[in-house]
C-alpha cells in the first residue's frame, strides 16, 4: 500500500534540524546491545546491525535545497533502497533515479507518480523496459544506437535523455569507460531518434562515482549545453539537463559538497542562464550524497589473537608495564563482519573507514597497533590495517560510520554470514 505523498511537504514542523545525532546513536546502539527499546531481536546476541538516523537524511535533503535551489534532486535508489529512506525523500518531494524493474516497483509501491522517476539506464532488458511501459515511467536514457530501436520498438512513447560522455580522471570509478556518448556522436544519434520518431527532451552525464574534481561537473556542463543545442538546431524540444551524482555524501571527505555545488552552479549560471529563453529544468541523481552519513554500523569482536602473549612476555610480569606497546607486534581481532558483507563497497572504492570503540570491557586507555579480520576464511577479508586501538577483548563493540553508500546495496552472505538487521533512530529520539 503506498504512502499519502505530497510533493514537497516536508518534516520540519517536527523540530529543527541539529548536528549530527552522534550522541545518540551510541546511546541506541548500546541500547540494541543491551537488548533494551527495540522492537526486533537480532538471532545472536553478537550480530552486527546498522542504525539509521532519518535526521541526517532529512539535513542532506536541506543541505541539496540550499546548494541547488534550482536543481531537483532524483534519489539513485541503487546506492542504498533502504524503505524508511525512501519514504522520508519521497515526503520530501524528491525524485528517484531508478536503474531495473525492481527499483521501478519498489518506488511506485510507495505512491510515487511515475513523472518523478527516471529510468536512468542507457542500456535496459526487454523485459524491464516493458515494465516501465506498463506502468507510464517515461523518461529514461540512452546513449546509442540500438537502444533507440529498442525503445523504438518496446516503448515508443518514452521521453528520452541522451548521455554524453563525462569524465573526472580523480574519480574512483570512472563511469565514462562504459556509458556516454562522444560529443561528436551527439548529431548523428539525435538524427536518429529524429529519424525514429521519439520524443528527446534532455541531457545528462554523470562523471563517476567517488569524484574527486569539482571542475568536472563544470566541463561536463559545458559539453551538455553543446549537446543541447544540437539537439534542438535538428529540431528536438530539449527542456532538461540532468547533472548526475557522484557528490560526497560525508563531512570527512577531502573535497567537501559545497566545493562540488560551487562549480557546477557557476557552469549552470553561465550556460543556462535564467534569462536564456531556452533555459530547462535540471535534475540531478544524488546517492551517496544522501545516504553515506546517514547510517552506523556496530560490529562485535568474536575473537583475537595476541601475539603478545607467549612464554616470554607475561602480563603477570612485573615489567609489563614497561613494554613500550609502540614497538609490539599487532594485535589481530575478528569481527563479525567482512569485506564481501558490509565492507565489500570500502575495498572497491579502496576507502579506509575510521573505528571507534563502542562499548568495551576493558579500562586500560593505553592502544596498540591493531589489525582487524573479518569473520570469513578468506586471506583477503582484511577489513583494516593498522589502526590504534585499546586493548579489546572479545564481546567488546566497533562503531564505523558513514556506512550508508552501497554498504547495505553490494553486499552478500559468503560463507553463510547474515547480513546485518537495520534498526532506525526516530526523529524524536
Amino acid at each position: 500500500m503506498g504512502l499519502n505523498i505530497s510533493a514537497g511537504r516536508t518534516l520540519q514542523e517536527e523540530g529543527s534540524l541539529d548536528a549530527r545525532n552522534d550522541d545518540k546513536i551510541v546511546k541506541y546502539m548500546k541500547d540494541v546491545i543491551n537488548g533494551d527499546n527495540v522492537d526486533v531481536s537480532r538471532e545472536d546476541d553478537e550480530d552486527p546491525f546498522f542504525v539509521l538516523d532519518l535526521k541526517d537524511v532529512e539535513k542532506k535533503h536541506h543541505l541539496w535545497k540550499q546548494e541547488f535551489p534550482n536543481v531537483q534532486p532524483f534519489y539513485a535508489v541503487k546506492c542504498n533502497s533502504n524503505r524508511r529512506v525512501l519514504e522520508m525523500l519521497a515526503i520530501l518531494g524528491a525524485g528517484f533515479d531508478c536503474a531495473s524493474k525492481a527499483e521501478l516497483q519498489q518506488v511506485l509501491d510507495l505512491g510515487v507518480q511515475p513523472n518523478r522517476i527516471i529510468y536512468a539506464h542507457p542500456c535496459k532488458a526487454k523485459s524491464h523496459l516493458m515494465f516501465a511501459k506498463e506502468n507510464d515511467v517515461r523518461l529514461m536514457t540512452f546513449d546509442n544506437e540500438d537502444e533507440l530501436v529498442k525503445i523504438k520498438e518496446v516503448f515508443p512513447k518514452a521521453r528520452l535523455v541522451l548521455r554524453i560522455w563525462a569524465e573526472d580522471t580523480t574519480a574512483v570509478f570512472p563511469l565514462s569507460v562504459k556509458f556516454g556518448c562522444q560529443l561528436h556522436e551527439v548529431h548523428h544519434l539525435l538524427k536518429a531518434a529524429k529519424k525514429l520518431d521519439l520524443t528527446v527532451e534532455g541531457i545528462s552525464f554523470h562523471v563517476g562515482s567517488g569524484s574527486g574534481d569539482p571542475e568536472s561537473y563544470y566541463t561536463a556542463i559545458q559539453d551538455a549545453r553543446t549537446a543541447y543545442d544540437i539537439g534542438n538546431r535538428i529540431g528536438h524540444d530539449l527542456r532538461m539537463i540532468d547533472i548526475g551524482g557522484g557528490f560526497p555524501g560525508k563531512e570527512s571527505s577531502s573535497v567537501p559538497f559545497q566545493k562540488f555545488s560551487a562549480a557546477a552552479r557557476r557552469a549552470i549560471t553561465k550556460y543556462f542562464p535564467e534569462s536564456d529563453i531556452q533555459n530547462p529544468r535540471i535534475i540531478g541523481e544524488p546517492g551517496t550524497f544522501y545516504v553515506q552519513s546517514a547510517f552506523s554500523l556496530a560490529v562485535c569482536v568474536i575473537g583475537k589473537r595476541d601475539l603478545l602473549k607467549n612464554p616470554f612476555l607475561d602480563p603477570k610480569d612485573e615489567n609489563w608495564n614497561s613494554i613500550d606497546l609502540s614497538e609490539t607486534p599487532e594485535v589481530a581481532y575478528y569481527i563479525n563482519s567482512n569485506v564481501y558483507s558490509s565492507f565489500k563497497d570500502a575495498k572497491l572504492m579502496d576507502t579506509v573507514f575510521d573505528v571507534e570503540v563502542l562499548k568495551s570491557s576493558n579500562i586500560n586507555g593505553n592502544k596498540r597497533s591493531s589489525i582487524l579480520w573479518g569473520n570469513t576464511t578468506s586471506g583477503f577479508d582484511c577489513v583494516r590495517r593498522h589502526c590504534q586501538l585499546p586493548e579489546l577483548e572479545e564481546g567488546d563493540w566497533l562503531l564505523f560510520r558513514d556506512m550508508g553508500a552501497y554498504a547495505m546495496a553490494i553486499s552478500s552472505k559468503y560463507s553463510g554470514f547474515k547480513l546485518p538487521i537495520c534498526y532506525t533512530l526516530q526523529k524524536d529520539e
